[in-house]
């Protein structure tokens, strides 16, 4: 399976394609939703477990930019 690139944007519109809230997807992945927020708008990037985390709770294969 090929691993694709993907940006806060990209996590953003995933989020929100399926109805979640940014406090639940923070709640998921054990963190704050103000760090969501950071990472939806580029300010911040996820460590390797959270990406590992979001490709379970998307049922996706992405790594983010570091």
């Amino acid at each position: 399976m090929e691993v694709i690139e993907m940006t806060g944007k990209q996590l953003k519109m995933l989020r929100v394609t399926i109805g979640m809230k940014q406090s639940e997807l923070a709640r998921l992945l054990k963190v704050s939703q103000t760090l969501i927020s950071l990472i939806e708008n580029g300010q911040r990037v996820m460590t390797d477990k959270q990406i590992e985390q979001v490709n379970k709770i998307f049922k996706i294969r992405y790594r983010f930019f570091k």
